[in-house]
């Protein structure tokens, strides 16, 4: 399984001057849930992943580069 990097991910929300309690309502979830799925501890689904593509307005590029730990 794949990791999320979390790093990449944080840094967007505070250039975007949002916190990860801000992507439970697109998300349709709770705050507690976007903190597990950001944390790896659950899976985001296609359609979480595209919300928060379109939230966190990351081109469909670079979602490997925002999403995704590679183990080198």
């Amino acid at each position: 399984m794949q990791k999320l990097d979390t790093s990449r991910v944080s840094q967007r929300l505070r250039d975007l001057h949002m916190r990860k309690g801000d992507l439970a309502e697109p998300l349709g979830t709770t705050k507690q849930n976007v903190s597990f799925k950001l944390n790896g501890k659950c899976r985001l689904s296609v359609e979480e992943l595209k919300i928060l593509c379109e939230v966190l307005k990351i081109d469909t590029g670079e979602v490997f580069d925002y999403f995704v730990v590679t183990d080198d």
